[in-house]
């Protein structure tokens, strides 16, 4: 989805290493054209921003040798007051500068509506709890989209810099990306059963660009999330050294293989 982030102290230092990744632009933008004109998702202009030249360039995720760095600075205060100005070495597209700026009104979600929606209709995909109702699944899936895009085009016409510069000044939406759009372009009503599973799944994993964790456990749930290369195995997280060395022999019996990541914590088994 991006980099990943070098976290310090502050906006610039945490955020500078931060890009939209080509896996994400793949499910937001139906060709490569840096003025954009391939995005059909509303959540790109939401989520991510140009460069520093009004270019849409999606950072690799998986790198090749010899790949022009990128440096500028996408979030710097300055930017406050002077939005366009990303620095000449900002090469590929930042993640929306009101996004990371503004405290007071984008909120830091812990579970949204379209969350639910999807889950009930991966519910109702695979038969969990309920019998299993294709016509019901795609209702539920199509009715997440809607809720997704309604809550942060809510959220980020609302958002506001410190300076009082609102988002709707600096960003233009385009009216032709919009729902409709979004659901000509990710052929879910022709796709197979299990095809239809993973765009579930693509949307919710989507939906959590602002819930990392939640994103990752729907990953280590289903290993169906968009992914470049082989699925993660990482199923949990490092055990912290003082827990090794204060609590050795309850470490032993709960790893005795040692602290595998790919080892499933004791609901996954």
């Amino acid at each position: 989805m991006a980099l990943g982030t070098r976290v310090k102290d502050g906006l610039t230092t945490q955020s500078k290493d931060i890009r939209m990744g080509s896996l994400m632009w793949q499910y937001i933008s139906k060709h490569d054209s840096t003025d954009g004109s391939g995005i059909f998702d509303p959540r790109a202009y939401y989520f991510f921003e140009p460069n520093n030249y009004n270019k849409w360039i999606a950072y690799p995720n998986n790198p090749p040798s010899g790949l022009l760095p990128d440096g500028g600075g996408p979030y710097e205060y300055q930017r406050d007051n002077f939005y366009t100005v990303k620095g000449t070495d900002c090469n590929y597209s930042p993640v929306n500068y009101y996004l990371a700026r503004d405290m007071d009104n984008v909120p830091d979600v812990l579970i949204s509506g379209a969350e639910v929606l999807f889950l009930r209709a991966e519910a109702y995909h695979r038969g969990i709890g309920v019998s299993k109702d294709l016509g019901m699944s795609s209702t539920s899936f199509l009715d997440g989209i809607q809720f997704s895009l309604d809550f942060w085009n809510y959220i980020m016409n609302r958002s506001k810099l410190p300076s009082g510069v609102t988002f709707q000044t600096n960003v233009t939406v385009p009216t032709s990306v919009n729902f409709f759009s979004l659901q000509q372009n990710i052929e879910f009503f022709t796709a197979s059963e299990q095809d239809q599973l993973k765009e579930i799944y693509r949307q919710q994993w989507i939906e959590f660009f602002r819930q990392p964790q939640e994103a990752f456990a729907l990953a280590r749930r289903t290993g169906l999330t968009p992914h470049v290369g082989a699925a993660s195995a990482v199923n949990k997280f490092p055990i912290p050294p003082s827990e090794v060395s204060n609590n050795l022999t309850n470490w032993l019996s709960s790893y005795s293989n040692g602290d595998d990541l790919s080892q499933k914590v004791w609901w996954m088994n």
